[in-house]
């Protein structure tokens, strides 16, 4: 199985924006599982399709259309191609809350921490992860 770090998913799929639902999840690009939203999931083609999953605490994001333990679909722009190959990664849990970013690895253990988005983009300017 390869892993992709979530930023390599988003550079080589390329999630397009939820046309349906403006304030959509993961920066508008998520689909819901239900209503308007899966049938735009369903009428795309397979390949272009990805799955948000949770289970125990930890999330990836799966090939294709999978229905246990699902949260929501991505549909991209650029195909999956080798559907016995499982290409999943881990997600990084996160959200913006009056302008900082909360991050949790999953450890229930290790609460979130509040970060200003400036200093997020400073860290990862100094470590060279900055994204084209």
């Amino acid at each position: 199985m390869k892993e992709l770090c979530y930023f390599e998913w988003l550079d080589t799929y390329q999630p397009i924006k939820n046309h349906l639902d403006q304030h959509a999840s993961y920066d508008g690009t998520l689909f819901e599982t239900f209503g308007d939203e899966i049938t735009e999931v369903h009428a795309t083609d397979p390949h272009l399709v990805w799955t948000l999953m949770d289970e125990d605490g930890t999330m990836w994001i799966a090939p294709g259309r999978h229905y246990v333990n699902r949260l929501g679909y991505f549909i991209c722009a650029e195909p999956w191609n080798d559907e016995s190959q499982q290409v999943t990664l881990e997600v990084p849990r996160w959200s913006v809350v009056d302008g900082a970013i909360h991050y949790s690895d999953g450890d229930p253990d290790d609460p979130t921490e509040a970060v200003p988005a400036d200093e997020i983009v400073d860290l990862l300017n100094s470590e060279g992860m900055q994204r084209g």
